[in-house]
């Protein structure tokens, strides 16, 4: 009789101790047969945001007699500064923009044959004078507005018909001419008078990188 007493209080106090981890502790209920699990929700990862962006704004529907002109902006993301101007300047002329578009049916369209000749009176014989103000290094968080080849899209392309299209459009810019000097290895600017330039904008021409970019394909309607 003694030892079922001391059992019994043996018992209790097991009981006693293991109360509280039983109120904490939470049942996970076991899936009927044939009954199916559901996965855990898994936030989407949003794409990283390039660096410098090229954003265009311009009509979404446009009527054949109407005067468009679209414009381009560039917007630094990163977290240094980015050389946007002066661009190389050369004989040979050079596209800084272009259009791409898709049909309804996402067949791509054709370009237009179009002559360009430059006729800028400018004296290539002698080197550029470059001068601070016409250096421009687009800071972190700021935006500008760059210059298009063609304000309007349907220039360069052949729109057929009326109807729905995707527009894209590709941005380039290429830093002044450089060549690696002969002394210290590193890039420096020809064909160019710097003697009027601060140091910083110097340096910033010397380590300056070209810049190619596309656009997001935005819709626009031909009626």
């Amino acid at each position: 009789m003694l030892s079922l007493q001391i059992v019994a209080r043996c018992l209790l106090l097991l009981c006693m101790a293991l109360a509280p981890a039983a109120r904490t502790m939470r049942t996970c209920p076991r899936p009927l047969p044939g009954q199916k699990t559901r996965a855990p929700k898994v936030t989407p990862k949003l794409p990283e945001q390039p660096p410098i962006e090229l954003r265009v704004s311009g009509p979404a529907i446009i009527h054949r007699s109407d005067r468009v002109e679209f414009k381009a902006m560039l917007i630094n993301h990163g977290s240094a500064g980015v050389l946007v101007s002066p661009a190389e300047r050369s004989h040979a002329f050079v596209l800084s923009s272009w259009w791409d578009a898709t049909d309804a049916s996402g067949a791509p369209l054709d370009h237009e044959s179009i002559g360009y000749c430059p006729v800028d009176g400018a004296d290539y014989s002698h080197k550029w004078r470059l001068t601070d103000s016409s250096i421009r290094v687009l800071k972190p968080g700021e935006m500008t507005e760059v210059p298009l080849t063609f304000p309007d899209p349907r220039d360069p392309l052949k729109f057929r018909k009326k109807g729905t299209y995707q527009l894209t459009l590709h941005y380039f810019f290429n830093p002044p001419g450089r060549a690696p000097d002969t002394k210290d290895g590193e890039l420096v600017l020809t064909n160019y008078e710097t003697s009027s330039l601060s140091p910083a904008n110097i340096l910033a021409l010397r380590k300056a990188t070209g810049l190619s970019l596309t656009s997001k394909a935005f819709t626009i309607v031909l009626e």
